[in-house]
């Protein structure tokens, strides 16, 4: 009998899938066995820290079960040029490229409503941060009430901290490229330094290469399961 296997021995559909919620499986009832301990111990301290990872770990699970080969561009006019680079590196990797500017966002009738469809049909989300303001905050005072000197710098436009927003919350993997002397409070406050890669023009490739390897490669390890262990966040 024929073996129902595809040529060269490679993994069905069916098989990946199956692969795919075992793996979640075995996540499930590993934060099971920990939170049945924490309990036990009245340790509510690991208590909180294991839901927040069971959340994490079901908007996970909907990232990748329905997750088609798709990432979603967030960017400004001031961004395009850099926007049509990642556009040309994604597609070169069989990426479908998604945006706020596809003409099926712009002629709906609520942009964000059309937006968070788009990323939330996504599978990853790149972010593009040109300088499209000039900001300055004010000089204040601290929590312990020292004085804070004001800072200028770039802000990006009014759509990438939504855009932004949207994605962190489905649990969309992202990474952030933003133009060196953007304002040091849209770097750090939203997500931490992680995801954030910076560029200028001189390095702006780079700087795109090493957010596609990255975003890619959590694809390949998670979406389409290769057979390594993802890298999870605990």
């Amino acid at each position: 009998m024929a073996s129902s296997k595809p040529p060269g021995g490679s993994k069905s559909r069916a098989d990946t899938e199956l692969e795919r919620r075992e793996m979640f499986r075995r996540k499930r009832s590993a934060l099971s066995r920990q939170s049945s301990d924490a309990k036990r111990h009245y340790d509510s301290e690991k208590l909180a820290e294991i839901e927040t990872k069971r959340q994490l770990l079901v908007k996970m699970e909907k990232v990748i079960n329905q997750s088609p080969k798709s990432v979603f561009i967030s960017y400004t006019g001031n961004g395009a040029r850099y926007y049509q680079k990642a556009r040309e590196v994604f597609e070169a990797s069989d990426f479908v490229v998604r945006t706020g500017f596809d003409r099926e966002v712009q002629k709906g009738k609520v942009i964000a409503v059309e937006i968070m469809s788009q990323i939330r049909e996504s599978s990853i989300f790149l972010a593009i941060w040109t300088q499209d303001f000039d900001s300055q905050s004010r000089r204040g005072t601290d929590g312990t009430g020292a004085v804070v000197p004001s800072v200028t710098g770039g802000t990006p436009g009014v759509w990438m901290p939504f855009e932004l927003g949207v994605a962190a919350a489905m649990g969309k993997p992202l990474k952030i490229l933003f133009q060196r002397g953007m304002h040091h409070l849209y770097i750090e406050k939203p997500l931490g330094a992680s995801p954030h890669i910076p560029f200028d023009d001189a390095n702006f490739d780079d700087s795109l290469l090493d957010a596609r390897d990255a975003l890619i490669k959590w694809y390949r390890e998670v979406v389409t399961n290769t057979g390594e262990e993802p890298e999870w966040p605990w």
